[in-house]
Formats: C-alpha cells, structure tokens, sequence
C-alpha cells in the first residue's frame, strides 16, 4: 500500500510506526509532496517541489525516535552516557536532479527528555548533529572547525550548538553514530549528559529537488547494559595442631643434612 503527503508538516508511518517520512516544510510556504510507495518498506520520493530560496525550506526525511514531540513506536530517548551503539544504514538513488540542496543525516540531543515544546526543548542546552554525504550549491552553516577522517567538520552556535561532519560524492553509508558523537564531544559541542532523541536522514532543500530518492534507510539503538556486580567469598581454614607438628618435623628433617654438610666443609 502506497501513500502520500502534500501537507507541510505531514507524516508517512512506516511499518506500523517503527519509523515515520515527514514531509516538512519548516521554511518557506512553497508547495511539496512526498511519496512512499509501500508503508512497509522504508524509502520515499519527493515528487514535488517547487521551492526557490536562497535558504532551507524543507527536509524532507525518514526517522526513528521523538522529533518535536512525535515519537516512533518503541522509541525511548537516551542519554549519551547511557549509549552503547547508534547504528544507521542509508541509500539513496544516485540521480541529482536540479536544484540546490543536501543530502544530509542529523540526530538531535537535550537536557530535556521532553521534545514536544519545539525549539524551546533546547533552551536548557541542546544540539544538532548532521553528516552530509553529498551537496549540490549548499556548504554547511557556521566555518570549518577540523576534520574528523574523511569529514570536514563544521560548527556554527545557533539557539543549540550546530555541528555538521561534511564530505561529498557518496550514495549510501553505513555509520555507527557513537563515533561521531563521541568527536563532538571531545570538541564540547555536545554533552554527556544530553539526552539522544532520534536519528534522520533526507534533503535539505532550497530549491528544486523533485526527484530526490531515498532507497533505504534503518536505525537501531542500544544502552549500555548494567553491569552485574559478582561477590567472591573466601574460606580460610586454620591448619590443626596435628598439620603444625607435622610442618615441623619435615623442617627440621630439612635443616639436619644441611648443618652435616657445613660441619664437613
């Protein structure tokens, strides 16, 4: 069963709410459409999209986990310190059709578990992470701050910290988050005790785009198990009085031949 969305905000759930295609439209009131042409499988089209700025006016995107407040079935958020694993694997079609846009990963981090207040969530401390894996006209925001392997790595401060690993000319990845998160850390862009609240992939677009593919796409999330804590009792049993006797015989049965020796000497 297919299904679609022209609504600026609408939403696509997908296998039964595990993941959720959102169309939106957060940045401009320009037409756009999102296609998924089967709610059990995790891939979507743009099939409009008639934006035209010099800015973004949707993403466009899959996810798993709670984006401002609407959250994937199962979903629970975590925090960084809490993390074992963050794993995503990601395709999209090869085509580039004309426009300016990315294609673009982001997970979103706050103190607050809550996410259902929009941007306020991360009035108390909060960031945005994004990996790009291709760019037709856009850079990301802010400047270039390093290199993270083959990323450039740039930050920008916004109302949260912005901090997007860049790099061009790749169709599909298979990225262990944590990686990432942990290079953020250690930067101080992003802190251990902020909650992680979803993971998403699709297009930043200002303008064109339709045609845009994404051909696959899931996430899975793990904690870091308790660890279990294992009590050792040792027994300690005295000699009896009996063993001593015995210890003490074989000693100086020992010691005996050893003086007849030096006597000789």
């Amino acid at each position: 069963m297919s299904d679609s969305t022209s609504d600026k905000y609408g939403t696509i759930s997908i296998k039964g709410g595990e993941y959720i295609v959102q169309n939106n439209v957060w940045g401009a009131d320009t037409s756009q459409t999102v296609t998924v042409p089967d709610i059990n499988v995790c891939r979507f089209n743009v099939t409009e999209s008639n934006h035209n700025q010099g800015g973004v006016a949707s993403y466009p995107s899959i996810f798993k986990g709670s984006h401002f407040g609407l959250t994937t079935s199962g979903w629970q958020s975590i925090t960084i310190s809490n993390l074992a694993s963050a794993t995503f694997n990601w395709t999209v079609n090869s085509t580039r059709p004309t426009g300016i846009y990315n294609v673009a990963a982001e997970a979103w981090f706050s103190l607050s578990i809550n996410t259902s207040l929009g941007h306020q969530w991360l009035s108390s401390g909060g960031g945005e992470l994004m990996i790009w894996i291709d760019s037709q006209g856009m850079v990301p925001a802010g400047t270039q701050i390093g290199t993270y392997g083959s990323y450039e790595v740039w930050f920008a401060q916004m109302d949260h910290q912005y901090i997007c690993y860049f790099q061009t000319g790749q169709n599909s990845v298979n990225i262990n988050l944590t990686e990432f998160i942990h290079d953020a850390m250690s930067r101080g862009y992003l802190d251990p005790y902020w909650y992680l609240h979803d993971i998403e992939a699709g297009f930043e677009i200002w303008s064109g785009g339709e045609g845009l593919v994404v051909e696959s796409f899931s996430a899975e999330v793990s904690a870091i198990s308790p660890s279990s804590t294992t009590t050792t009792t040792t027994t300690t049993t005295k000699p009896t009085s009996s063993w001593n006797i015995l210890l003490l015989l074989l000693s100086l049965f020992a010691l005996f031949p050893l003086r007849q020796r030096k006597k000789k000497s």
